[in-house]
């Protein structure tokens, strides 16, 4: 796993990929593994997979023990909420997506502000005026 961040901070999400790939084979419901796949499809631009990584890490979170610390889950959310509304234009899961990361315990004035916004927006492409303007 360490390789695989590594991988990702000298900006090669090729090589994170298949290390990830290569986690994730070893053991299919390490939520961590399955969160670094997400990442990386996520800087491939391959939004399809963004998605279904994403869920399956967060899902895999849930239901067994993990490394993921809550900073990593929110994370996923925050991932994967970018690409539901700008890449796959689903904004309604967007802002499913907005509203956990707003309930993630000590999220900064700036985060909660940049989450807000985006949610607007969101409510805009639905034609929801009055809950962008709130």
């Amino acid at each position: 796993m360490r390789k695989v961040e590594e991988s990702f901070d000298n900006n090669n999400a090729d090589m994170g990929l298949v290390l990830a790939q290569a986690a994730a084979a070893v053991n299919p419901r390490d939520p961590m593994a399955r969160g670094y796949l997400c990442e990386a499809a996520y800087y491939r631009k391959s939004p399809v997979d963004t998605e279904r990584q994403c869920l399956a890490a967060i899902d895999l979170a849930r239901v067994y023990p993990s490394n993921l610390a809550l900073k990593s889950l929110y994370h996923l959310h925050a991932i994967l909420a970018d690409t539901y509304k700008t890449a796959l234009q689903k904004p309604d899961l967007a802002l499913d997506q907005f509203s956990q990361m707003l309930s993630f315990p000590s999220i900064s004035p700036a985060d909660q502000c940049e989450i807000l916004l985006a949610r607007s927006e969101s409510y805009m492409t639905l034609s929801r005026p009055g809950e962008a303007l709130a």
